[in-house]
């Protein structure tokens, strides 16, 4: 059994959209709570090389920037495939820039597709030119707003987190009014339109999915302390029940797992919310039989999936997890098949 007391970091998913925003305002911006994982280091190490000037204390989990001046509008090859960053990069620039910019091709996890048509459909709304060049090795995005950006309506197919974030990061910078609809309201997207209007924009969340975002050229310092990761929280709270312990996690937030909580409870899985955060306990044997189908936020993210098939593997009965997010998100069953657990894709 697991027991005692964890510490969670900031969310990887808000912390690196963070820093690529900084890049929008030549203001100083510093932000609390920042994780040291390689996600952070490669984002430092992009935003460096388009001029921002950074200060990561590791040890203390700040990171102070600002950027001046773009020195550069081109992200090198290297970072092709590294992560999900370099295409938010578009948004954060072409509302600072009139000269070309590019970016290469995006990398990430082997969870399946996950093209960018929605990102650059969202931001060719906006006044965008942008076209898609294969290199010597790998592809690149080119594009730019000679003219500069101008608000307009955008209706995503799919909230999607990443088209939201590159349209809305696009959006400050336009002139007049954009309006977004059917996009992601994730808690990451919510952090980072805080952190937006303490620079100086001025963006509404509105009912159905709606945001809206009025351009400025008016920027201020911000300091921001980066949200607790709620899929490292999740990944604990399983990890406590599954082995039979208990566990408190400090910094994880309700609101953020609202969805978690009310299935972990279905299946008779221990926890009480406290002031600073979560106890998770077993309470008892674990009840399976339950339907869980994963969703865009406010339903069950398809991060959570993973650990709570682990979860499922302790609890009597037969449970049917369907995803509906990541074609390729059920890799890690083989391995878990090979420990013992009854799993049929």
């Amino acid at each position: 059994p697991l027991t005692g007391t964890v510490k969670i970091a900031g969310a990887k998913n808000a912390v690196t959209k963070l820093l690529v925003a900084s890049l929008i305002s030549n203001k100083h911006c510093s932000f609390t709570n920042v994780p040291d994982i390689t996600e952070v280091a490669i984002t430092v190490e992009l935003i460096r090389e388009l001029g921002a000037q950074v200060e990561w204390n590791r040890a203390k989990g700040t990171i102070s920037t600002i950027t001046p001046e773009l020195e550069s509008t081109y992200i090198s090859q290297r970072f092709s495939g590294s992560n999900r960053i370099p295409i938010l990069l578009l948004g954060a620039l072409l509302g600072r820039t009139d000269e070309d910019i590019v970016v290469p091709t995006v990398g990430g996890c082997n969870i399946g597709k996950r093209p960018v048509d929605f990102h650059v459909e969202a931001l060719k709304a906006l006044g965008a030119e942008i076209e898609y060049r294969k290199m010597k090795k790998d592809g690149a995005y080119f594009a730019h707003a000679h003219q500069g950006l101008s608000g307009a309506h955008i209706s995503l197919s799919y909230p999607s987190v990443g088209a939201t974030e590159n349209a809305i990061l696009a959006s400050v910078r336009a002139s007049g009014t954009t309006v977004i609809d059917n996009a992601a309201i994730e808690p990451e997207i919510i952090d980072i339109i805080l952190f937006l209007q303490k620079m100086g924009a001025n963006i509404h969340v509105d009912v159905n999915r709606r945001i809206v975002i009025q351009g400025t050229s008016e920027f201020y310092e911000v300091e921001h302390r980066v949200i607790p990761d709620k899929i490292e929280a999740a990944s604990y709270a399983i990890a406590a029940i599954s082995t039979k312990g208990n566990v408190f996690i400090e910094g994880a937030s309700q609101a953020d797992m609202l969805t978690f909580l009310n299935h972990l409870r279905e299946v008779g899985g221990g926890f009480r919310v406290k002031e600073d955060g979560i106890e998770f306990f077993y309470q008892g044997p674990l009840k399976g039989g339950i339907h869980i189908e994963t969703d865009v936020h406010p339903g069950f993210i398809t991060d959570w999936q993973q650990p709570f098939a682990v979860l499922l593997t302790q609890a009597e009965g037969c449970s049917v997890i369907h995803e509906t997010v990541n074609e390729n998100r059920f890799g890690y069953t083989e391995t878990l098949s090979k420990m013992g657990a009854d799993i049929t894709l």
